[in-house]
């Protein structure tokens, strides 16, 4: 039988196996954030159990702000019994400064994509068939100093989604299916002109270049471009 119960046990060991892996990254913070009005309550995509929080984990390369909620089971699964976990991802970004977090531009592109997420559904199948994905993300309060370095002529920064390096790991099993880890990755202007102009294989080529660098999966508005 599928019940209420059966849905908050599925809860709590997705909870415990998102934990696990985070913490291979280094220390949680006990405190989650979390918005203090839902933005599904105003019109905003909503996450699978409704509950949109985010973690943060100090470790060795930097401060991880992770997303805690896309891979909820669905809140009414116990309906209609669900052979995934939500959106079968959470996405984080890693930054090198500390910053007040939820007014930083490291939060802004985690949650500006987690809204995507929510509002498609199945990013996670593209980021199987594709590896990483490229998106352009609004509203990004990069500081003036560094604007002219990420953000183009129409107000938005590139991101690289789904770069996979140590020491998050690309996926935990959760108990109802695989849950995808996916990184964010604040691009350059040269880099997200690199992707415009080249598509799918300059893509790759991006990560691939982005891979051999010291720090892959960390976003920092001082690093030197790629390209």
């Amino acid at each position: 039988m599928f019940d209420q119960a059966t849905h908050e046990r599925l809860c709590e060991e997705t909870f415990r196996a998102r934990d696990a892996a985070w913490a291979e990254c280094g220390a949680i913070d006990p405190h989650v954030l979390a918005p203090m009005i839902n933005p599904a309550f105003t019109g905003a995509p909503a996450w699978p159990n409704l509950r949109q929080a985010y973690k943060t984990i100090r470790g060795p390369d930097g401060i991880v702000l992770a997303t805690d909620g896309l891979s909820d089971p669905f809140d009414d699964s116990w309906r209609d019994p669900p052979s995934q976990n939500g959106f079968a991802m959470e996405v984080f970004g890693v930054t090198d400064v500390e910053l007040p977090l939820t007014e930083s531009w490291i939060f802004q592109i985690v949650a500006g994509f987690a809204t995507q997420v929510a509002g498609h559904g199945h990013i996670h199948s593209l980021l199987d068939e594709l590896g990483c994905i490229s998106t352009e993300l609004y509203d990004v309060p990069i500081p003036d100093d560094a604007r002219p370095r990420f953000v183009n002529a129409e107000g938005r920064v590139g991101v690289l989604v789904g770069l996979v390096a140590p020491p998050v790991p690309e996926s935990v099993q959760g108990p109802l299916s695989s849950i995808r880890l996916a990184s964010l990755k604040l691009l350059t202007l040269p880099e997200l002109k690199h992707i415009v102009e080249g598509g799918e294989t300059a893509r790759d080529e991006l990560a691939e270049r982005l891979r051999k660098t010291p720090h892959p999966l960390r976003s920092s508005l001082s690093r030197e471009s790629v390209y």
